[in-house]
């Protein structure tokens, strides 16, 4: 029998050598606001809107969104630039971001960036279709570029070839190109460019953001200080000291078929002008939901379409409607900004929590946004912090120096004062242990609170090493604490300290691996050295670039850095993921967190959430229980022995990626019975005897189960008796 468990074993390395990991669903999500409206193009049957959080089609009847980012399209990035959005003659989307075009025909995406394009710039600023098939693109400090489908031709006569910013293009019904410059307005009639500027002619200002023509053919110019109306001789001028303008900065106009002129002005709203009156909606007196508009589409029905910081509306002349065109509960700030977000917290029934400016929760479905500054009134620098949920369903969060939670609707909240501190101390992290006590690492100590009463540990009133706590994990019944004096533990009876001497003793955002293993970060000087500890031995790994985040699944170790992106460790190997090769929206990777089905939950400075598995996002489990066990475990079959079925349980106290399968006397594999991303839970499944790899029937004996989690693996026997 030992010869047996011998060949068994061998064959199982070399089965594992070889499985493929099959993706369940897309590898990448991005959650957004999506709510800073930057372009709106319109087709026969969607209107596509571009926004900072990536690519929304509504539908034109029903307005239901279909949303298009990095992962799931050909866009280059999911921030697109204002302007950057047209259609072609023949219907076909084209989409401008930092990085380059893509275009898209309703089945094929197409990209141009730096290898397949002739572009000067890779910013592009706008897009405009001509009558003739081409595509003329305006670039940020490139100039003006055309592509006629096949070939790439910059524009060197425009300027004597100087590039400058180009942010807007069109065409007047004679064919004359007309392009708005940060250094003034040209036209091209006959081959031969005619440049105006604040020198030459009576416009307001030389940064010209947008054109359009009413229906005598005069131009109306937008710039940085005004508009301007042009008829080819004469000049008008608009601003702020003449005109009913409500601010001097336009940042777009469009002409609707009354001639009305619609002009967006720099957080002051809209203004109307017929030619006589001026009229000027605000989020005050208006349906706008912001005072900040980037864009306008007036549909065929005469309806506006306006995009603003804040969202999309329609206005027919009577009503606003709000078109959805976020993908998330994540809420806008001030002037339409998308609020901070993170730190990230996964509690017991795997829903996703961030902080930040507000309280987000996620289930997977519904978004729930809390205020618990607003509602408690206290001062605040609307930041959470660090967030962590008990067994009932309770948030518990920091910002600053309090400590809030929530009970029914209501918030309560203790600051440092108030739990026995002496003057303002600043609360760093929190996190509860098995008997529900909550643990929060301050600037000034580590303090103990059991929902009635409050412990603080100092220097001076136990041997805890310093006062400033970091991070803090509950584990195997201890507490343990990255400090600025190393790496803290506390049983409830004895403090031990461990010093890493390689370099910092800063141990910082602490994580355990399955294996028990500590890892964490250094600060200041040392921002990409990291370590493990097992308990005796510090191992110091050097990181490709400064660490901002760590979590760990499994025997992986993943790093977030300040700007080459998202790192996988597996202790020997590195593997990257940036904007470049994968989904990641933004190289900035702030906070990132692990839930209980092996999904990657990160976020970045580009204010966004978003969701990773290098396996394919994981969305449901079945046959699993929330009740976490604190430890790996494989059960006894039973039946045992049996005929022709039996239960096999097993517990695992992460999320890890699990195997299970059957082997006979010889170290043959009988059958598969498990394979994919599992949650820390309990399981059952079912092995049946007549059910086996390419049907084979089985005969009475012996035959093995092994379980393969992480680091963890188990062998047990089960007897077939017919």
């Amino acid at each position: 029998m030992l010869h047996s468990y011998r060949v068994l074993t061998v064959l199982i390395i070399l089965f594992l050598s070889n499985i493929n990991l099959f993706p369940q669903s897309s590898n990448w999500k991005d959650y957004t606001n999506s709510n800073q409206i930057e372009a709106i193009a319109a087709g026969a049957n969607y209107i596509w809107v571009g926004t900072s959080g990536g690519l929304v089609r509504l539908d034109n009847s029903t307005y239901s969104p279909a949303f298009y980012n990095k992962d799931n399209s050909g866009i280059l990035s999911n921030s697109v630039e204002y302007g950057s959005m047209a259609i072609d003659k023949n219907g076909n989307i084209w989409i401008g971001v930092t990085g380059g075009l893509a275009e898209y025909n309703g089945s094929t995406w197409t990209k141009f960036d730096s290898s397949n394009t002739g572009l000067t710039n890779l910013v592009v600023d706008y897009i405009y279709p001509d009558n003739l098939g081409n595509i003329w693109i305006g670039t940020y400090f490139g100039g003006l570029v055309k592509y006629d489908g096949k070939t790439w031709t910059a524009d060197n006569t425009l300027f004597n070839g100087t590039k400058l910013s180009v942010f807007y293009i069109t065409q007047d019904k004679s064919g004359n190109m007309w392009v708005g410059t940060e250094n003034g307005l040209a036209v091209n009639k006959n081959g031969t460019w005619t440049v105006y500027n604040t020198n030459n002619s009576l416009l307001p200002g030389n940064v010209v953001t947008s054109i359009d023509f009413d229906s005598s053919g005069s131009a109306w110019i937008s710039t940085n200080f005004g508009i301007a109306k042009f008829n080819g001789t004469n000049w008008t001028a608009y601003t702020t000291a003449n005109s009913g303008l409500s601010g001097q900065f336009i940042q777009t106009l469009k002409i609707d078929s009354q001639n009305h002129i619609w002009i967006a002005t720099a957080n002051n709203g809209i203004d109307v002008f017929d030619g006589t009156n001026w009229t000027n909606y605000t989020t005050s007196n208006s349906g706008l939901p912001s005072n900040e508009i980037n864009v306008f589409y007036f549909d065929p029905t005469g309806a506006k379409w306006i995009g603003t910081f804040n969202g999309l509306v329609k206005f027919d002349g009577t009503n606003w409607t709000k078109i959805n065109t976020a993908n998330s509960g994540i809420p806008n700030g001030e002037y339409g900004t998308t609020l901070r977000v993170g730190p990230l917290f996964v509690d017991n029934q795997n829903n996703l929590w961030a902080g930040g400016t507000y309280l987000i929760k996620f289930d997977g479905k519904n978004w729930t946004q809390f205020d618990p500054f607003t509602q408690t009134f206290l001062f605040s620098p609307n930041n959470v912090t660090s967030v962590t949920v008990d067994n009932s369903g309770t948030p518990w969060i920091l910002s600053t120096n309090s400590v809030y939670y929530l009970t029914g609707n209501k918030w309560n909240f203790i600051t440092s004062s108030l739990a026995g501190f002496s003057g303002y101390i600043n609360f760093n992290t929190i996190t509860i242990d098995g008997a529900g006590n909550k643990w929060i690492g301050t600037q000034g100590g580590l303090a103990k609170y059991n929902d009635t009463s409050w412990t603080i540990y100092t220097t001076q009133n136990s041997q805890i090493p310093t006062n400033s706590v970091s991070s803090l994990v509950w584990y195997n019944n201890s507490l343990w604490m990255g400090s600025n004096a190393g790496l803290l533990n506390y049983d409830g009876n004895n403090w031990k300290s461990y010093t890493p001497a390689l370099g910092s003793s800063y141990t910082y955002n602490l994580v355990i691996d399955s294996s028990g293993n500590k890892w964490s970060y250094a600060l200041g000087g040392y921002s990409n050295i990291f370590f493990k500890f097992d308990g005796s031995t510090w191992t110091e790994y050097i990181a490709p670039d400064s660490i901002t985040a760590m979590a760990v699944y499994g025997s992986n170790i993943w790093i977030g850095t300040g700007f080459h992106g998202l790192y996988k460790f597996d202790g020997t190997n590195w593997t990257v993921y940036n904007t470049s090769n994968s989904g990641l929206s933004n190289n900035d990777v702030s906070s990132i967190i692990i839930d209980k089905l092996g999904n990657i939950w990160l976020t970045t400075s580009g204010d966004d959430i978003q969701e990773f598995n290098p396996n394919g996002i994981v969305t449901s489990v079945s046959s699993y229980s929330y009740s976490v066990p604190a430890n790996y475990r494989l059960f006894q079959n039973y039946p045992n022995p049996f005929n022709p079925s039996t239960i096999i349980e097993y517990s695992i106290p992460r999320a890890e990626h699990v195997t299970l399968k059957i082997y006979d006397v010889l170290g043959r594999e009988v059958t598969t019975l498990v394979d994919e991303n599992k949650a820390a839970g309990t399981y059952s499944v079912q092995f049946n005897s007549q059910q086996t790899t390419n049907n084979k029937q089985l005969s009475s004996g012996i035959y093995f189960y092994r379980i393969t989690a992480g680091s963890f693996i188990a062998v047990k026997k089960l007897m077939l008796l017919k």
